[in-house]
């Protein structure tokens, strides 16, 4: 009965092990694995920590709480939508994202994750899967072709990067505290592989950033956090920015590439339903029925139909779910800032580093409502948070 026992306290830690060995590889080529692999593994790990301590896992209260303040307003706008059946629908699917990833955070559950080979096996598994994508972009995809036939396109593999990248950075965070510190320099050439190739600016971005940011938190740690709260606040003013940028100065705007033209043009019409709606927005999950055409559509290059969505968090918040949806996202990034002036010394940089990658794929990349995305910020904090946890000195 007690080696039983045992066997069962060991059990997460082994499935967190295992689970991030198949996101550093396989996820590295296919973004939909996070979802499956991030949601169903918060909710296994859930009901191994209620087996064990005879009853349900108290919920992280600060977690808990956000997703509270998150969902209410989604649900209490649902009415004033655009299309309430959808607004309804999405508010269920969140919560659906929500809830395992809060259990997954809570202290019952993440407390027993940590596993003596997990950051030397996972650093090891990020190098081999970054090294094999790279490899294969270099090739033009065969891989790829062979999966999803001749005619699918590089762009399937932007997410599962970037995914691969987050993660990435808590590993940079070992390796620095370790007597492997020299590992670090070579470990970053083999991520800028593979990034480097790919046909995803906002995984590159989020690389470029997130690489100074940690080096001059390390310098100027007092400094960094302020100043990222302070970027944060400004981006408020982000779609009006775009706006008056398409309106005066289109010249430099057709210098950009496509991608990003087609961004700017989405935020100029963005801009404008923003302006129409400011107080309660179009309804949570409604930013693709917008009108594209007023006033500029007929000078969109790209822009030619609705956009999937806003390409950017705070916009996105903004216009579905108005003032509301702002608030919450600025609330957001302000509880998670004051998470990485919490964390130890040594590790508070690269957090913030991670913090700002994740910040940069959620303002120029992919929607926020995504579930691999939030299965990827989740784990990316967890494996911080087991860092955080564990003694000085602790190699393991």
């Amino acid at each position: 009965m007690f080696e039983a026992y045992q066997r069962l306290t060991r059990l997460p830690a082994l499935l967190t092990l295992g689970l991030l060995l198949i996101l550093a590889t396989v996820g590295t080529f296919t973004a939909g694995i996070w979802a499956i692999g991030g949601l169903g593994s918060a909710i296994i790990l859930t009901c191994i920590a209620w087996r064990i301590d005879r009853h349900f896992p108290q919920p992280s209260p600060l977690w808990w709480q956000m997703a509270i303040m998150a969902m209410v307003p989604m649900a209490a706008l649902a009415s004033a939508s655009i299309d309430p059946a959808l607004s309804w629908r999405e508010t269920l699917r969140m919560a659906t994202i929500f809830l395992p990833l809060v259990m997954l955070l809570s202290p019952a559950v993440s407390d027993r994750l940590d596993h003596q080979r997990l950051f030397p096996l996972l650093t090891i598994a990020i190098t081999v899967g970054a090294a094999a994508l790279g490899i294969e972009l270099c090739l033009g995809g065969p891989l790829l072709h062979i999966v999803r036939g001749p005619q699918a396109q590089m762009t399937e593999y932007n997410r599962s990067l970037s995914y691969t990248l987050l993660i990435a950075i808590p590993c940079m965070a070992w390796l620095w505290q370790t007597k492997r510190r020299w590992l670090v320099a070579p470990f970053i050439l083999i991520l800028l592989f593979p990034a480097s190739l790919t046909e995803s600016r906002a995984a590159k971005l989020s690389l470029m950033l997130a690489l100074p940011v940690i080096l001059f938190a390390h310098y100027q740690p007092r400094r960094v956090l302020p100043l990222l709260g302070a970027f944060t606040t400004l981006c408020i003013g982000w779609p009006f920015a775009a706006r008056y940028m398409f309106l005066n100065h289109h010249d430099w705007l057709a210098r950009l590439p496509p991608s990003w033209l087609h961004r700017t043009e989405i935020w100029d019409y963005m801009s404008y339903r923003i302006a129409e709606k400011p107080w309660l927005g179009w309804g949570f999950g409604t930013s693709h029925l917008l009108d594209f055409k007023n006033p500029h559509g007929d000078s969109y290059v790209f822009a030619i139909q609705p956009a999937a969505h806003p390409h950017n968090v705070l916009i996105q918040l903004w216009v579905e779910m108005g003032l509301p949806g702002l608030a919450i996202g600025l609330l957001f990034t302000a509880l998670t800032l004051v998470m990485v002036k919490k964390m130890k010394p040594h590790l508070m940089p690269f957090a913030a580093g991670a913090w700002v990658a994740s910040l940069t794929l959620s303002l120029v990349a992919y929607s926020f409502w995504t579930d691999s995305l939030f299965c990827a910020f989740a784990l990316t904090g967890t494996l911080f948070g087991i860092l955080n946890r564990r003694k000085d000195g602790a190699s393991a």
